[in-house]
C-alpha cells in the first residue's frame, strides 16, 4: 500500500485523470438513468424533479453518512478499487430492476403510476448506485490528501476534477453517445470504464493483487456483454405486454417506441403517447374543425402530431396549396415512414414541406404568413409543451397569420362532466388565448377544440353552417358529417362548457415566464389519485399567494437563528459557511433550470444547446475552483473574499432576471442569445466553483480529516440542490413566476451575508 501511494504521489497526473474519469462516468450515469426512468414514468418536470431529488438524496447519504466511515480506514485505494468493481455490476443491475419494476407492481403499458410508486421505485432502484457515487467523493479526498502536502486543498481539487469530467460528459453525451447508442449500450460502456479504472489502480496497488483484479474484471465484463443486452431487451418487450413492441430508437431528444395493438400502430416519445394510426376520427376533428372556420385556406402550418393522419385531411380542402409540417425529431418521421406505408406518398407530395426543428423557433424564423395554424400536441403536461399554450406564443403566431387567419388546438376532456381542477386548466388556456385573439369559440366533446381568429365575426359553431361548408368543399369525411355535428354541437353542451370555463374570470394567464398552465395540468393529474393531496396543494397555493407573509417568515427564521447562536461565535461561523454551501447548491441548480427555461422560451427547444449550457456551467465551476485553489490562503482575507463572492451570488438572480427580460424584449440573432446564455451560466458556475474549496479550507481541522469535512460539505451542497430541483420547476417558476423566483433566491443569499456582518460587528 505504501509503495502504491508513493508512486501515485510522484505521478499525480494519473490520479487526476482517474478523478476526472469518475466525474465523467458519474454525469453520464446520472443522465442515462434519468432517461430510463423518465421513459418508465412518462415523466414531466414533477417526475424529473422527484427522480433527481432521490438521486441527490442518496448521493448526499453516501458522501455525508457513509463518508464518515472512511476517516478511520488506512487503505482508501483498495476501497476505491472495490467500489469500481461494484459499480460495474450495479449499473446494469439497476437497469434490470427498473425494467422489472413494472411487472413487480403488475403495471400494464400505458397505465398511470401513482405518486407513491413514483417515489418508491426510484428510491429503491437508485439507492445503491447513488450511495456509492456519493461515497466516492470522501474516498477520493482521502487518497488525494495522502499524496499532497497541503491536505486542506484535497476536497477542492476533487471538486475541480469532478467538474472537468462532468463538463466533458455533457459534450460527449450530446455529440456522440445519445446520437448513436441506446441506453443499455451506454450502460455497458460505463461498466467497462469502471472496470478499466479498477484494473489501472490495481496495478499500482499491488502487482500480485492486480492479476486477480484483472481476471475478475474480465469475467464481469464478459458476463455483462453476453447476457445484459438480451435480458434488457427481453424485459423491455415484456414490459409492453399485451401490446406488441415493434421498435425502439434512442435519439437526441429521448426514446421513441412503436407498438402494435390489433391493426393500430401507436407511437410514443419518452413513454408519452403521441398518436395512433389509423385514427380517422381524431385526424378529422383536429383538421376540419379548424379549416372549416376559414373561407379559403391556402397556407397551413401543422405543428407536431400525426402527420400521416392529419396531412391527407388538410389536402382534402381544394384551396390548400402549401402545408408546412414542423416536427422536432426527424427520427420520429422516419419511423412513421417505416411503419405506415401510406406515409411515403404523403412525403412526396409537392405541397407538403417538412421541417425538423422546434415549432416556436420555426415560427420565429419563418418568413411566411398562414391562413391556419394547427397545434396538434398533448395538453401542457411539461414545461416544454406548455410553451405552445402561452400568451407569448399566441402573439408570435398572430404575427405570422393573415388578417382572417385561424388557429386551433384540442385538449382531452369529458363530454358530460368537467371537474373543478379540469375547469381551472381549461379556463387558463381559454383566457390566455382570448387575451390575444378577439374571436374565440369552443367545440365541446371528449376532446375540447379551442379555435381563435384574428378578425371578429368569422368563426362559427353552428352545426348547419359547418355541414353546408363540408358539402360545398366536397370533403369526403367519414365522421365529421351533419348528424355527428348535430350531436356534438347541441346548445346544452355548448352552454355547459361555456359556463364551466368562462366563469373562472380570475384565472391567471399562462405565460412563458409564469407557466401556470403546466402547474394546472399537474394539479389535474394529481386530482385523480387522492382528494387529500388536492387539499394540501390548495393550501400550498394559498401560502404562495401570500408572498409577503412567506418572505416575512424567512426573516423571522433568520432572526431566530441569530439569537440561538449569539453566544456561540465559533459554531455560528461553521453554521454560516455550511448554510452558504447549502444555498449555493440550491441556487445554482435552480438558476440552471430557470436559465434553461428562459432559453427555451426565447430561442426554442434545442437539445444541443441545452447540453452545452450544462457543460458551460460545469466548466465555469471548474474554472472557479481552479481560481480559488491557486490563491494563497490568508484566513481573514479569504473570509472577506468568500463573502464578497456570496454578495455576487445575491446579485446573480437579479442579473439573470434583467438578462431574461432583455433577451425577450429585443429581437437578436440566435448566436447572440446563445452566447449570452452560455456566459451567464458559466459565470454562475464560476461563483459556485470558487466557494467550495475555500469553505473546505476554512472548516478543515486535522482531527476530523479533510475527507470528513469535504464529504459533509459536499453532502450539504447536494441537499441544497435536492431542495432546489424539487421545487423550482414544480412550484416556484409555474406559480411564482420568474420574477418572484429570482427575488426569492436573492433574498435567501442575503442571509449568510447578514450573519457574516453580525459576526464582524460582534467582534469589534
Amino acid at each position: 500500500m505504501g509503495a502504491s501511494l508513493s508512486y501515485l504521489r510522484n505521478n499525480n497526473l494519473l490520479l487526476q485523470l482517474v478523478f476526472i474519469a469518475l466525474g465523467f462516468t458519474t454525469m453520464i450515469g446520472q443522465i442515462v438513468l434519468l432517461r430510463e426512468l423518465i421513459i418508465f414514468f412518462t415523466g414531466n418536470e414533477l417526475v424529473i424533479g422527484i427522480i433527481l431529488a432521490v438521486w441527490l438524496l442518496w448521493t448526499a447519504f453516501g458522501s455525508g453518512v457513509l463518508g464518515r466511515w472512511i476517516t478511520h480506514r488506512s487503505a482508501p485505494l483498495i476501497i476505491l478499487i472495490l467500489t469500481q468493481l461494484a459499480l460495474s455490476v450495479i449499473i446494469p443491475l439497476t437497469f434490470i430492476l427498473i425494467k422489472q419494476s413494472k411487472m413487480l407492481f403488475s403495471m400494464t403499458a400505458g397505465e398511470v403510476f401513482t405518486p407513491i410508486l413514483i417515489f418508491v421505485i426510484p428510491t429503491v432502484s437508485l439507492s445503491f448506485i447513488g450511495s456509492i457515487t456519493g461515497f466516492l467523493y470522501p474516498v477520493c479526498c482521502k487518497i488525494l490528501a495522502q499524496t499532497i502536502e497541503k491536505k486542506s486543498t484535497a476536497a477542492g481539487k476533487i471538486y475541480l476534477f469532478e467538474a472537468i469530467g462532468s463538463g466533458v460528459a455533457g459534450f460527449v453525451a450530446s455529440i456522440f453517445l445519445f446520437r448513436y447508442l441506446e441506453n443499455f449500450q451506454v450502460a455497458i460502456i460505463l461498466s467497462g470504464v469502471h472496470l478499466t479504472i479498477a484494473v489501472l489502480l490495481g496495478f499500482y496497488y499491488s502487482k500480485r493483487a492486480w492479476q486477480s483484479i484483472a481476471i475478475v474484471s474480465i469475467i464481469i465484463l464478459l458476463l455483462i456483454v453476453l447476457f445484459f443486452p438480451s435480458l434488457y431487451l427481453s424485459l423491455e418487450q415484456r414490459s409492453w405486454r399485451p401490446i406488441q413492441l415493434l421498435e425502439t430508437k434512442s435519439t437526441l431528444y429521448g426514446v421513441l417506441a412503436v407498438t402494435r395493438l390489433a391493426d393500430t400502430i401507436n407511437f410514443y416519445e419518452n413513454g408519452v403517447f403521441m398518436y395512433s394510426y389509423p385514427d380517422l376520427m381524431a385526424s378529422e376533428e383536429s383538421v376540419h374543425f379548424v379549416l372549416l372556420q376559414h373561407p379559403e385556406p391556402k397556407t397551413v402550418l401543422l405543428i407536431g402530431g400525426n402527420g400521416a393522419g392529419n396531412i391527407p385531411q388538410i389536402l382534402m380542402h381544394p384551396s390548400v396549396s402549401r402545408i408546412d409540417f414542423v416536427l422536432l425529431d426527424p427520427v420520429a418521421n422516419k419511423l412513421a415512414g417505416k411503419h405506415i406505408p401510406e406515409f411515403d406518398a404523403i412525403m412526396k407530395d409537392h405541397r407538403v414541406h417538412f421541417y425538423f426543428m422546434d415549432g416556436r423557433l420555426f415560427l420565429h424564423q419563418s418568413p411566411r404568413r398562414y391562413d391556419a395554424i394547427i397545434i396538434d400536441l398533448p395538453a401542457p403536461q411539461t414545461t416544454l409543451i406548455n410553451r405552445f399554450f402561452t400568451r407569448e406564443f399566441y402573439q408570435k403566431a398572430s404575427a405570422k397569420m393573415n388578417s382572417d387567419g385561424v388557429i386551433g388546438f384540442n385538449i382531452s376532456s369529458s363530454d358530460h362532466y368537467i371537474g373543478d381542477e379540469e375547469a381551472e386548466l381549461l379556463s387558463c388556456l381559454y383566457h390566455t388565448l382570448q387575451s390575444v385573439f378577439p374571436d374565440l369559440i369552443l367545440i365541446p366533446g371528449y376532446t375540447i377544440h379551442f379555435i381563435a381568429c384574428k378578425t371578429s365575426g368569422i368563426l362559427t359553431h353552428d352545426h348547419d353552417i359547418l355541414a353546408e361548408l363540408i358539402e360545398n368543399r366536397t370533403l369526403a369525411t367519414q365522421f365529421i358529417r351533419d348528424y355527428y355535428l348535430k350531436f356534438r354541437l347541441t346548445d346544452e353542451k355548448k352552454a355547459y362548457l361555456n359556463s364551466r370555463i368562462r366563469s373562472e374570470s380570475s384565472t391567471l394567464l399562462n405565460r412563458d415566464f409564469r407557466p401556470v398552465g403546466y402547474f394546472n395540468n399537474i394539479y389535474l393529474w394529481l386530482s385523480t389519485f387522492n382528494p387529500k393531496l388536492i387539499s394540501a396543494i390548495h393550501h400550498v397555493k394559498q401560502l404562495l399567494s401570500q408572498l409577503g407573509a412567506f418572505l416575512l417568515l424567512l426573516f423571522i427564521i433568520f432572526t431566530v437563528m441569530l439569537t440561538f447562536y449569539l453566544r456561540k461565535k465559533q459554531k455560528l461561523n461553521q453554521f454560516n459557511l455550511t448554510l452558504s454551501i447549502f444555498l449555493i447548491g440550491s441556487t445554482s441548480i435552480s438558476l440552471e433550470v430557470l436559465i434553461i427555461h428562459v432559453f427555451q422560451a426565447i430561442y426554442g427547444y434545442a437539445y444541443f444547446q441545452i447540453s452545452l449550457i450544462l457543460s458551460s456551467f460545469m466548466f465555469g465551476l471548474a474554472l472557479g475552483s481552479w481560481f480559488s485553489l491557486r490563491k494563497k490562503l490568508i484566513v481573514n482575507q479569504t473570509i472577506h473574499r468568500y463573502f464578497g463572492f456570496q454578495l455576487l451570488l445575491f446579485l446573480y438572480p437579479l442579473l439573470t432576471l434583467i438578462t431574461a427580460y432583455a433577451l425577450a424584449k429585443f429581437v437578436l440573432p440566435g448566436f447572440v442569445i446563445q452566447t449570452v446564455v452560455f456566459l451567464l451560466i458559466s459565470g454562475l458556475g464560476f461563483i459556485c466553483g470558487h466557494q467550495f474549496p475555500i469553505a473546505n479550507d476554512l472548516l478543515y481541522q486535522k482531527s476530523r480529516g479533510i475527507e470528513r469535512v469535504g464529504g459533509a460539505l459536499y453532502a450539504w451542497d447536494l441537499v441544497g440542490a435536492l431542495v432546489g430541483v424539487l421545487f423550482i420547476s414544480t412550484v416556484l417558476i409555474p406559480f411564482l413566476g420568474v420574477v418572484w423566483t429570482c427575488l426569492l433566491y436573492s433574498l435567501l443569499n442575503l442571509i449568510p451575508i447578514g450573519i457574516y456582518l453580525f459576526i464582524r460587528h460582534s467582534a469589534t
